[in-house]
């Protein structure tokens, strides 16, 4: 049906859109029809139609009669076979419900993949499926054709993919990418390592080559560094990467780059029931050889604060021993003996600073003066580090401003002692994960401004919780990125199709999100800017940042929330509406090392921390202006899209199939 008249206003050009609905005209009694039912597990259910009566129907649902409007119906497929549809955009009605039992009829069937045009949808199983990775399988798809975009000679796959992008690099010259996107727990992850291991494996039977192997090898290190458990995956990616291959024509990856994106830091310090931190604490404590403890100061891990407080030390699916194995292979190819050990040093010494307690004593001329209480931990700290302990004390104890050329130093309360540490560790460990990237860089990168390459994108998906707070805002503001680069991507796509065909494209208007993120962007404006002037002032709060969006955001996606908000606000998502929790906005914007700090751990004599800090300028906190968190991330993202868009983007879209512990029960709410 032609689409409807675009609505005015809102910025960004929306057309409402109900394909397939059903209309006064389109349906006969006896003909199946798919009606909303929120009172059944499925958001759609499939009714036979026994009479209409002016705009509604009298349907028959499972042996009882109900009457329904027109309006909520949608048109069924008659005489199709759901599990032999392989592209959802060639039903006849290729509605919402039509889409939504297609996939579930081949899911059930552990057909897992299926297309959406140019688009690969696909069902996390949470289980093994015999024979659909296997070598076999994989050689199948090298011999696929592709010549019309997804080879339609074998079954929707990962591999089709990945044979799709190979080819279309041969023949056209031009970077290619692969972008994986879906929520927490859809298999994003795993999907890149499949993707990887594909163009990995050579037609020609070669391989093996060392940068291949690091390359490789360098999933289970990421992983370990950026992945932990949490309640809806048990291998969360905390982090987001972008992976430029230089891969041959007829498959073997000859070079790579690797671009990280915003590690979530706050899991160092805090984890929810049933969660852990990063998967690198728990191997290495059960991992590292007696003395190789001893030298770190290890201890158990309910005996960290840092780690013991979700009361989760095991993972059901990951085998701490197995992988920590698989890290020190890697790390053996990084690092010299010595600076491996190092690095477990500084591991060790960021959870402890968990432990670290202080108490208010008379000193500078205030009683809360903090210092601190278990003086054996603090110096353990100081010693795995390499550090100086006393220039160490002084840069955690201690505030030092400059005014006016005159250096004025006074004393950080308990209080604040206890955040300037635990930030520290924080901050450390960030500096320590860009530092392993960076190493494996060293080892495999290549002229990727003359040769063409195949990127895969791995990055966070969307998420909203019960308390949603600075991470979850800049991981739903990546997502909203991600999905205009998608919108604009399919749409062009088509109408340079449609040109190609001579057919008229000009009745073809899409809706996009540019309204949600000018809730973000819009420059002077935007949540970012009121964010970055609160954390330029020295009086800057989260409270008086909140009243500032509330006074000045302007837009109908941004809303304030019912009670009392001076804390909360409300951004209607593509995906969903989400509250935000800004208590912690503008200290976590300002997250840094202070350059005391940073001195310290520049002389430091451990040797990883000598290298992973030797590149790091001192910043001028004179002019902060666009060197805080959420400046530096919108110029990552607005990095990322511009190599995205310097390729062609193949897309699969993941979604986890209900809860991991019932495997085959398919969440039909939508």
């Amino acid at each position: 049906m032609p689409p409807k008249k675009a609505a005015e206003g809102g910025g960004a050009k929306k057309v409402e859109r109900k394909y397939s609905a059903v209309e006064l005209g389109d349906y006969l009694v006896g003909s199946p029809v798919f009606i909303r039912e929120p009172s059944k597990e499925e958001k759609y259910v499939k009714a036979i139609v026994k009479s209409i009566s002016g705009t509604q129907l009298t349907v028959d649902v499972d042996g009882s009669t109900k009457t329904v409007e027109v309006a909520d119906c949608l048109n069924a497929n008659v005489g199709i076979d759901p599990v032999t549809v392989v592209d959802l955009a060639k039903l006849p009605h290729a509605n919402e419900a039509c889409a939504l039992e297609v996939m579930r009829e081949r899911y059930v069937r552990d057909q897992i993949y299926t297309y959406a045009g140019r688009l690969l949808v696909a069902m996390n199983p949470f289980k093994l499926i015999p024979g659909l990775y296997e070598p076999a399988t994989l050689t199948k798809y090298q011999n696929a054709d592709t010549s019309r975009g997804f080879p339609t000679d074998v079954p929707p796959h990962t591999y089709a993919v990945a044979q799709t992008a190979m080819d279309m690099l041969k023949t056209t010259k031009e970077n290619q990418s692969c972008v994986v996107s879906g929520e927490s727990g859809a298999g994003k992850t795993e999907t890149a390592r499949q993707l990887m291991q594909y163009f990995a494996t050579s037609k020609a039977g070669t391989g093996g080559a060392r940068i291949q192997e690091i390359i490789l090898g360098a999933n289970p290190l990421l992983e370990a560094i950026g992945n932990a458990k949490t309640l809806r995956n048990n291998n969360s990616s905390r982090f987001g990467r972008f992976v430029s291959l230089d891969v041959a024509p007829t498959g073997g990856i000859h070079g790579g780059i690797i671009s990280n994106y915003m590690l979530e830091l706050s899991r160092i310090e805090f984890q929810g029931q049933g969660e852990r931190s990063y998967h690198i604490f728990y191997q290495m404590i059960k991992g590292l050889q007696p003395d190789e403890k001893q030298k770190c100061a290890l201890k158990d891990a309910p005996d960290y604060e840092f780690l013991n407080k979700s009361g989760c030390y095991e993972v059901e699916t990951v085998n701490d021993l197995k992988e920590f194995a698989d890290v020190r292979q890697q790390l053996k190819l990084l690092f010299s003996p010595e600076e491996e050990i190092d690095y477990f040093k500084c591991l060790s010494a960021v959870i402890l600073a968990g432990n670290i307690k202080y108490k208010n004593t008379q000193a500078m001329g205030t009683d809360k003066a903090g210092k601190v209480v278990n003086e054996d931990d603090f110096q353990t700290i100081a010693t795995l580090l390499g550090a100086d302990g006393s220039a160490l004390n002084e840069a955690v104890t201690i505030n030092v401003v400059e005014v006016q050329g005159n250096v004025i130093k006074s004393p950080l309360s308990a209080e604040q002692a206890t955040v300037m540490i635990r930030s520290m560790a924080k901050e450390l460990y960030n500096t320590l994960f860009d530092y392993i990237v960076k190493s494996v860089n060293k080892q495999i990168q290549f002229d990727a401004e003359s040769k063409p390459w195949i990127g895969i994108l791995d990055i966070y998906g969307f998420e909203f919780f019960q308390k949603n707070s600075y991470e979850q805002f800049l991981i739903n503001y990546a997502n909203e990125r991600l999905q205009q680069f998608f919108i604009q991507q399919v749409f062009q796509a088509e109408k340079v199709e449609y040109e190609a065909e001579g057919i008229d494209h000009s009745m073809i208007v899409y809706s996009d999100n540019a309204t949600v993120l000018e809730v973000f962007d819009k420059p002077k404006a935007g949540i970012f800017a009121y964010l970055e002037e609160q954390c330029l002032i020295q009086t800057g709060s989260s409270e008086s940042f909140t009243s500032a969006c509330h006074k000045n955001v302007k837009n109908p996606c941004f809303q304030i929330p019912k009670g009392d908000a001076r804390f909360l606000f409300l951004i209607v998502h593509t995906a969903a509406p989400v509250t935000y929790d800004t208590t912690e906005f503008v200290p976590k914007n300002k997250m840094r090392l202070p350059n005391e700090l940073l001195v310290v751990f520049k002389s430091a004599k451990n040797l990883c921390m000598k290298n992973a800090f030797e590149e790091i300028e001192i910043p001028d906190t004179k002019n902060m202006r666009g060197k805080f968190v959420g400046s530096k991330f919108q110029k990552s993202m607005t990095g990322l899209m511009t190599t995205l868009k310097s390729s062609h983007a193949h897309f699969g879209r993941y979604a986890p199939s209900q809860a991991k512990a019932a495997a085959y029960k398919r969440h039909r709410k939508g």
